[in-house]
């Protein structure tokens, strides 16, 4: 099997160096809107719209609607339709026929950016894509109801002579958000790809539409950019671009120069844009008897709803919250009323993310109060501030994270006269609070945290209170160093793409074997067994001349070949037919690497076509598939249609008649063919197709593999060759032009022999030699870059296309044509060397033999004389090296079957060199098979050859193809845990230290077992399972969490016991095998991370899994993995040794469950990683929907699982892929062998930032009741340098 390209774990700086929207206004929910009436008549049957929202206050029993045209009354009664939000957050289309749609998905994450299009086309012949909705770039496929339209109907949302309205229906159902970026084309119906783009970190990231609007604007259509705020409806398009009517909007209601908002889709901290904080409507934490705020004013203000003066409101959250740096805002009281206790004033402070901040207290957090005074953690109030806080009262709030420091400041004065100079430089004795509570600190910053996330809250009581967040609204100038609280702001994170270490994966059992995930190398549906190697300095080539009686379809035809390049800076042909240079028709990739395909009659061009594309890579096999209908010819490289340049094309004339299949025509695979053969092909050819009489397109001879995005050969043996059609497969090697489609049409082999057949095909790619790696230009290369001849008293230096990596051993010989000193052949590190002379080849990292001089040369020194070995003539040499530790490989050199200096390979014994291949000094490149030579020529073996290698590789060394390679180390899958989502079935959990087929069952105690057809290799970012039932049984659907580990692991000595351990230190996630001691100990865990969350299980004996949390309610306590018992600390000290982590080694004691002696065991170990990861807990306070915790994660979830530890009760894990949108609610219980379930008072949100819960079962939210929860994420918040995550 082989991968078409490695698999790339590169990312992005994202949307910071990407498009920025120019502007965005906040609408209220109460009068704003944008309205304009249209005079023209527009294409109603086809259009798009294309908009970024971001929500605002959720109010369930009231409908916000963003989009209407018409009021429904009076002229426009039966012509209005409108896109709303209804209760319940779901999206509905309605139009006065019908609810057209109802979408079962909700939108209820307030924190981020929505990006929708809206395209319609009711010209279309499939019904479900007349009306398409899009979000962030995924089209919604599930609907609670759906009205498709009739074909041609009036879709009546661009405006023809009725009130087109942003943000409001029949003066009502006001819309509360934000919008950017409103886009409307009259008449084209445009995919979101024209509107915004996914980033490498998967982000969707917005998108310049000027090209598009220019081009497909129409007569209706405007771009509201919002970038003026004094016009806010000015349509750009017209204004900017000149194009079209000028189709601008009135602000109207209370639309205003205020409703502009530097809040964005994307970040620019240089022109203070991005996701800025605002208070959350979901993130408001409530216990029984306490009312939910109202927010207003773009959610910047939070009041008291009602007048029970008894009663405090509600406490809000800001939407973005910090764990480092330095932020400031500024605030105004803009009410305080008097009740039964006096004047109420609101109060501000900073709350832990997973702690509940009911009400006015906020409970768990420093605070100030608007009365002037200040506690922390509830220790009492205690004056801070002047008291009596009048309305219009102006607050400063400054975070210090660096140093463990709250300040608050009023009028523009520091509480405890606090000054700035004082906050800037570090000094925290006036502080509301800081690291000890010391000085005049009314509290200790620790007592808030222990380095979660911290939000700034709200809390009212008969009051209201405005938030200033950007710099734009603030009065007083912020100490240095402190900013703004905004995505454009915040860190850089460690982990820009987490889906890199932690990716959930379905799969569908096949009840056989299959390979599931983005993995490397990858399934192919079609085994190509051989190629045929073309060498043009041989002039080899295939011939055929066609009978006169052979009648062909003359204008139809297609050509098919996979290909792998040799030489470059030529122009050679796959394919060509003619009479004479004036006469003939040709397919050639030309020197550019661009392709060409020509026809001449007569002298004159009839027909051209040459590609954009520029193949120069001599490493990958590529599809190429030319059709020709007539006029109309069509070439495709790996399934994608390519554009075509400036002097092209030349378009063929319907009738003119092809070269190519003709009567009486001879035609050329691997020439030119013009009277005789010239031009010649250079490299490989595989599967090479020639149907007459059918234009195919390319999804005939190749198809995109499902898991990998890979574009993968197909069986061609079932289509129509037509009658001068030809098939090779180059599967005889004594007749390499045997046509193999049944129609008889062999062709002549030229030149070509045997030795032209090789196994070198698209899915079983071996090395070459890299002409593109050449340092000097004194080598000739030949038979399909094997063959180096070097040039006389030059030197040349070439490298391998395929390099060493970790987990492998490779073999590859070298004969040689002479005994000439100027020849040295081995290993290397890949570029950097000049080419000047032989010892540059010295010049870094270089382990090889020179063969004339029996010289061993190792990092830039050399042995003479050193394996007593003579040269001849055609010898042949051997090469050999052991990567299983790519610190410390292994390398070997031999000749004749005799490996020198008494060395073994297959023992691992007497190597020539030991060396860190990793140690790189000149690129840090990887290590490749390296030749340099003059005056000798070298050909290599690989292993391509149909004869293999002339001597047997030592046992175990594999040759030089991509089957052979390991995985990249990143990516590679570490722990895979499997469960079936449909039956009644274990949870299968295996890593990649313990090996494959090894497995253990996290919902019993049972021994780990063993199953050849359990999990068969772990792969990048996926696993090869058997046909065993509980992880591929037909036709069941299953889950693979799958975290990446780092290789297969190495010995830890850190710890008084020694481990092996596979530590991933960028996401903070270790396997540790080990045996026991029965004595209490350590053991060295590799994250560089004191671990937060821990699970171990001996192997051996049936005794329980065994589950650490850093919130469990000490060092002494556990849980049970496989059970549903509360916390217990009766093993007490005999589990953990009474003992937490470290940053490098965990204690255990006797416990059998962790230490019994000579038991074998495995733990999985992981510590947050800001962005990525986060470990954390949450108390329950029993109420659901809005009221319900929120769990600030500072990402995007992909997975979280969570448990009770103060009562008995399952553990649960959801995940972003078994519920693709919200409300997530599909369980599965690790404990637990039942299939997949829901519950209706059991659900969650998954939002750009957190989690919501939904629902009030005990089991996750009972009232007082302690959580704790573990959780991975699809994307960062947002951070320095990436995209912001968008709002699911």
């Amino acid at each position: 099997m082989f991968i078409q390209k490695p698999f790339s774990l590169t990312t992005s700086t994202g949307d910071e160096d990407g498009y920025v929207p120019k502007g965005a206004i906040w609408f209220d929910g109460a009068a704003d809107y944008l309205t304009k009436t249209f005079a023209s008549a527009a294409l109603n049957t086809k259009g798009t719209y294309s908009f970024w929202m971001k929500r605002g206050i959720e109010i369930p029993a009231t409908t916000e609607t963003f989009i209407s045209v018409g009021s429904g009354s009076g002229p426009a009664v039966n012509t209005w339709m409108n896109i709303r939000f209804q209760s319940g957050d779901q999206m509905w289309a309605n139009d006065y026929s019908y609810l057209r749609l109802r979408t079962t998905q909700v939108f209820r994450d307030p924190a981020a950016w929505y990006h929708l299009v809206f395209r319609f086309d009711t010209t279309l012949d499939a019904a479900d894509s007349r009306f398409r909705i899009y979000v962030n770039g995924e089209q919604i496929s599930s609907y609670v109801s759906r009205v498709n339209y009739s074909q041609n109907d009036d879709v009546n949302l661009s405006g023809n002579g009725s009130p087109f309205l942003i943000g409001q229906w029949n003066s009502s159902e006001y819309f509360n958000g934000r919008l950017s970026e409103f886009v409307f084309l009259d008449g084209y119906s445009a995919p979101p790809a024209d509107f915004a783009t996914e980033d490498s970190n998967g982000v969707w990231i917005p998108k310049d539409p000027t090209s598009t609007v220019t081009t497909n604007k129409g007569t209706n259509g405007f771009w509201l950019d919002f970038a003026d705020s004094a016009d806010l409806g000015n349509d750009v398009s017209y204004s900017g671009l000149g194009v079209g009517n000028d189709n601008s909007f009135t602000a109207s209601g209370n639309l205003s120069a205020d409703n502009w908002t530097y809040d964005r889709p994307a970040d620019d901290s240089d022109t203070k844009t991005g996701n800025i904080a605002v208070f959350s409507p979901i993130d408001t934490q409530d216990s029984t008897g306490y009312l939910p705020n109202i927010l207003s004013n773009g959610n910047r203000t939070s009041t008291m709803q009602g007048s029970v003066p008894t009663q405090w409101g509600n406490g809000n959250l800001l939407t973005v919250a910090t764990n480092s740096g330095k932020w400031y805002c500024e605030g105004i009281i803009v009410t305080r009323s008097s009740g039964t206790y006096g004047t109420n004033y609101p109060t501000v402070g900073l709350v832990d993310g997973g702690q509940d901040s009911q009400g006015g207290n906020i409970y768990g957090a420093v605070v100030y109060a608007g009365t002037g005074t200040g506690t922390v953690q509830g220790s009492g109030a205690a004056t801070y501030l002047p008291g009596g806080s009048p309305n219009g009262t102006k607050l400063q709030f400054a975070i210090d994270h660096e140093n463990g420091a709250f300040y608050v400041g009023q009028n523009g004065t520091w509480g405890n006269s606090a000054t700035t100079a004082e906050i800037e430089g570090g000094t925290t004795t006036n502080a509301l609070a800081n690291t000890g509570g010391t000085g005049n600190a009314l509290g200790a910053w620790s007592a808030l945290t222990d380095g979660t996330y911290l939000a700034l809250a709200v809390g009212t009581f008969q009051s209201e209170f405005t938030i200033w967040v950007t710099e734009d609204e603030w009065d007083y100038t912020p100490p240095t160093g402190f900013l703004s609280l905004g995505t454009q702001n915040l860190p850089s994170v460690t982990v820009t793409k987490p889906t890199n270490n932690f990716l959930p994966i379905l799969y569908e059992g096949n009840g056989g074997s299959q390979r599931v995930g983005n993995f490397i190398p990858f399934t192919d549906s079609k085994t190509v067994t051989n190629s045929a190697v073309f060498d043009s300095g041989g002039s080899d080539y295939l011939s055929k001349t066609y009978s006169a009686s052979a009648a062909s379809s003359s204008t139809i035809w297609t050509f098919s070949t996979w290909f792998k390049r040799g030489l470059r800076g030529g122009d050679y042909h796959f394919l060509g037919a003619g009479t004479d240079t004036s006469n003939y028709e040709a397919l050639s990739l030309g020197s550019s690497g661009n392709l060409i395909w020509i026809t001449k009659t007569s002298g004159s061009i009839t027909g051209r076509y040459d590609t954009n594309i520029a193949i120069q890579g001599p490493a990958t096999w590529y599809n190429l598939v030319i059709s020709r209908s007539g006029a109309t010819v069509t070439i495709s490289i790996n399934g994608v249609v390519q554009a075509t340049d400036a002097v092209s094309p030349t378009v063929p004339g319907a009738s003119d008649v092809a070269y190519f299949g003709r009567p009486s025509m001879t035609n050329a695979v691997g020439a030119r063919y013009v009277g005789s053969a010239d031009n010649y092909w250079d490299g490989y050819l595989a599967e090479t197709v020639f149907i007459d009489g059918t234009a195919y397109a390319a999804s005939s001879f190749g198809e995109t593999d499902t898991s990998t995005n890979r574009w993968i050969p197909k069986d061609v043996s079932g289509l129509d060759f037509g009658n001068n059609g030809f098939y090779f497969n180059y599967s005889d090697s004594a007749e390499l032009g045997d046509d193999t489609s049944g129609k008889g049409n062999d062709f002549a082999e030229n030149n070509m022999v045997a030795a032209n057949q090789t196994v070198d095909t698209p899915t079983q790619n071996y090395s070459t030699l890299n002409p593109l790696i050449a340092n000097g230009s004194d080598i000739t290369l030949s038979g399909g870059n094997l063959i180096a001849a070097g040039a006389s008293g030059n030197w040349g230096q070439l490298e391998g296309t395929f390099p060493i990596t970790e987990g492998t051993k490779g073999y590859y010989e070298t004969k040689i044509s002479g005994t000439s000193t100027a020849n040295i052949i081995g290993w290397g590190e890949s570029g950097g060397r000049d080419g000047t002379g032989g010892q540059s080849f010295a010049e870094g990292d270089t382990i090889a033999f020179q063969p004339g001089s029996d010289a061993l040369y190792t990092g830039t020194a050399s042995t003479a004389s050193w394996a007593s070995y003579s040269a001849t003539a055609d010898d042949i040499l051997m090469f050999a090296y052991d990567a299983t530790d790519i610190h410390n490989v292994k390398f070997w050199f031999g000749e004749g079957g005799t490996w020198f200096q008494s060395g073994d390979p297959a023992a691992g014994t007497n190597a020539a060199v030991t060396y860190d291949c990793t140690a790189g000094t000149i690129t840090g490149g990887p290590w490749v098979p390296l030749v340099a030579c003059h005056t000798i020529t070298d050909t290599f073996n690989f292993g391509s050859g149909t004869s293999g290698f002339t001597y047997t590789a030592p046992t175990g060394f594999l040759p030089l193809n991509q089957d052979n390679m390991a995985a990249n180390t990143a990516g590679i899958t570490g722990l895979s845990w499997i469960k079936n989502r449909d039956a009644t079935a274990d949870h299968i959990l295996q890593d990649r230290v313990r090996g494959v087929y090894e497995y253990i069952i996290s919902n019993d105690t049972d021994v780990e077992e063993t199953n050849a057809n359990s999990v068969q290799k772990f792969l990048q970012q996926g696993v090869q399972v058997g046909n065993m039932a509980t992880v591929n049984t037909s036709a069941n659907s299953f889950v693979l969490w799958n975290w990446v580990g780092n290789g297969t692991g190495t010995l830890n000595e850190d710890g008084n016991l020694n481990s092996t351990v596979s530590a991933n230190t960028d996401a903070a996630f270790s396997i540790i095998n080990y045996t026991g001691s029965g004595s209490s100990t350590t053991i060295g865990h590799g994250m560089g991370k004191k671990p937060e969350f821990m699970i171990f299980k001996n192997r051996g004996t049936t005794n329980g899994w065994i589950v650490w949390h850093k919130n469990l309610s000490g060092i002494t306590y556990y849980l049970s993995l496989d059970g549903t018992d509360a916390e217990s600390n009766a093993s007490g000290a005999a589990v953990w040794d009474s003992t937490e982590p470290t940053s490098s080694v965990i204690s255990i004691g006797t416990d059998a469950t962790t230490n019994a002696s000579t038991n074998t065991y495995v733990c999985y170990c992981w510590a947050s990683v800001p962005g990525s990861s986060h470990f954390y807990h949450y108390d329950g306070n029993g109420q659901s929907g809005d009221l319900a915790p929120y769990l600030y994660l500072g990402f995007k979830p992909s997975f979280f699982m969570h448990k009770r530890i103060d009562s008995t009760d399952d553990w649960r894990i959801v995940d972003n892929q078994r519920d693709r949108y919200n409300p997530v609610q599909q369980r599965l219980a690790p404990n637990s062998d039942a299939g997949e379930s829901t519950y209706a008072d059991m659900t969650w949100d998954f939002t750009s930032n957190g989690v919501k819960l939904r629902g009030d079962d005990t089991g996750y939210n009972a009232d007082g009741g302690k959580y704790i929860y573990a959780a991975f994420a699809e994307n960062p918040f947002g951070g320095s340098g990436i995209g912001q995550a968008k709002a699911r």
